[in-house]
């Protein structure tokens, strides 16, 4: 059973404040939050894995949407090819 999560899709490349953190969820503090581009909100959330697939869900279409050119010209703000390290998300539970 997990107790306390926190996932997180970290990017400088997308976002420089929070840490670079573009995307989160955790319950810390006793509460269920979503983290957005420096902006959190209370979620309703009834498990770690519900938690968890919203989150993934989330990010992958963030990735894809930030992956794609812009204007049809050159690429998007992610660039898999330098570090695909830059795409994977951060997963913590206990």
């Amino acid at each position: 059973m997990v107790t306390r999560y926190n996932l997180a899709y970290i990017n400088p490349l997308v976002f420089g404040g929070d840490n670079s953190r573009v995307l989160g969820y955790d319950n810390a503090h006793g509460q269920h939050h979503r983290h957005y581009m420096d902006k959190a909100e209370a979620v309703e959330i009834g498990s770690y894995e519900e938690a968890l697939n919203r989150f993934q869900a989330e990010w992958q279409e963030l990735a894809r949407t930030l992956s794609r050119p812009k204007g049809g010209a050159g690429e998007g703000v992610l660039d898999h090819t330098s570090s695909p390290s830059a795409t994977e998300p951060v997963m913590r539970a206990q």
